[in-house]
């Protein structure tokens, strides 16, 4: 058993394929390294504590918003036949809660490795994702694993039906990530879409084939193509997320804002109704003028992102 042990994890951003992939059509993740999150954890006399900008105090407090991480220690001390006492844990972290980045996965994913390190227990993907698992279970009722995978990996994924592969794209692109100062509503846009859909709205119905197949096409862009027709498809997903009802005011405005700036597309990313909104650039110059005009106009937390 170490004194002391840490882990990291990055967020995630999903390209396209936002609320369609529920409905067994692709999507395309990517990880997220400019958010991160850092789980330490130390020897401390007493009951486990907990200590981070979300909440401080007592670890298995019954008010402790940490269903997650609790059900997730609980599941590691019997697993693992640990002392449940005797340890605190301080996280760390710019990435953003309820924002569609992965933030619960992520955290789940650093403090399990964490945990894996600070006893000296060997490890491998798969221990990882069973422990990932148990957290995400708590936050989402049938999790489809982009998240985990995703926090998971350092390379673009294609994902559908349960199944991930990995995606290496013919040319770099570059975005944006900026905040809108909502949290995204991820559970109410899903349901509010499944309503639509089981009462065979047709316009939804046909909204979310398109972008079924807008994510395959972007895809097949990606593996030979180039940034001019990925922003096209961007374009018309967010178009189609659009006539499915998960934007926002919020995310208007800042697309708004990107092609303002010369962006080439512009559309939210996760569940939508809140969250974030990725512009695309041609360029690095570009990305870094526009994310200083959002700091200026008051949007809090931006990041610059190459994927390639």
């Amino acid at each position: 058993m170490n004194k002391i042990a840490f882990a990291e994890a990055h967020g995630k951003i999903i390209i396209i394929g936002e609320h369609s992939v529920v409905y067994k059509h692709g999507a395309i993740v990517a990880p997220f390294p400019q958010a991160t999150v850092r789980v330490e954890i130390t020897q401390h006399k007493g009951d486990f504590i907990i200590e981070s900008a979300y909440y401080t105090g007592l670890f298995y407090d019954n008010t402790a918003p940490i269903e997650g991480l609790q059900a997730l220690l609980t599941h590691f001390i019997t697993k693992y036949n640990i002392a449940p006492h005797g340890l605190k844990f301080t996280i760390t972290s710019n990435m953003l809660s309820r924002r569609g980045l992965g933030s619960s996965a992520a955290v789940a994913k650093a403090f399990a490795e964490a945990l894996l390190i600070y006893f000296n227990f060997p490890y491998n993907r798969d221990d990882l994702k069973n422990l990932i698992t148990v957290s995400e279970l708590v936050y989402h009722f049938k999790p489809s694993g982009i998240d985990m995978n995703a926090v998971l990996s350092e390379t673009l994924l294609w994902y559908q039906d349960g199944q991930f592969k990995k995606l290496k794209p013919h040319f770099p692109f570059y975005i944006v990530v900026a905040d809108t100062g909502k949290a995204s509503q991820t559970k109410l846009a899903v349901s509010a879409v499944a309503e639509q859909v089981k009462a065979n709205n047709l316009e939804v119905i046909s909204a979310l084939e398109r972008l079924g197949v807008l994510a395959l096409k972007t895809k097949q862009i990606l593996e030979n193509g180039d940034i001019y027709q990925l922003a096209k498809c961007l374009e018309n997903a967010q178009q189609e997320l659009e006539t499915i009802g998960v934007s926002s005011e919020e995310i208007r405005v800042l697309i708004e804002q990107a092609y303002k700036h010369d962006a080439l597309a512009a559309k939210l990313t996760g569940g939508g109704q809140g969250g974030c909104v990725f512009a695309l650039f041609a360029d690095y110059k570009k990305c870094e003028k526009f994310a200083k005009i959002m700091n200026k106009q008051g949007v809090s937390h931006t990041w610059i992102m190459e994927i390639k």
